[in-house]
């Protein structure tokens, strides 16, 4: 995410206002952001991109499972289901069919 999506997906006025967190420029929620920022299962349910489409399987109902930061040691990483459901712990990092939500933090001049 932080080389070729963020090389790709940002042009050179955007990449000015992205600000690093940690190391990163571009990373996947936290259990705990996606708790805050996304408080209903409405709010969670993914539908791929055209991209995204092209390279999984999306669910029969056009929406995907999209990926947590996990922040643990393990091959297990929590991730939302097609209809917004959290779970904890469910599929292997391996797992092909899952996407991914960037989020970058923009900083806004006043």
């Amino acid at each position: 995410l932080n080389k070729e999506f963020y090389d790709t997906a940002f042009n050179a006025d955007e990449t000015r206002m992205i600000r690093k967190q940690n190391d990163d420029h571009v990373r996947l929620l936290s259990v705990d952001q996606m708790k805050e920022y996304l408080t209903s299962e409405a709010e969670r349910v993914a539908t791929p991109t055209e991209f995204a489409s092209s390279i999984q399987n999306p669910l029969k109902n056009g929406r995907c499972w999209w990926w947590l930061l996990n922040e643990k040691e393990g091959v297990l990483a929590p991730s939302i289901d097609g209809l917004g459901g959290y779970h904890a712990s469910v599929d292997a990092v391996t797992k092909k069919t899952n996407g991914v939500r960037p989020c970058v933090i923009v900083e806004l001049d006043d």
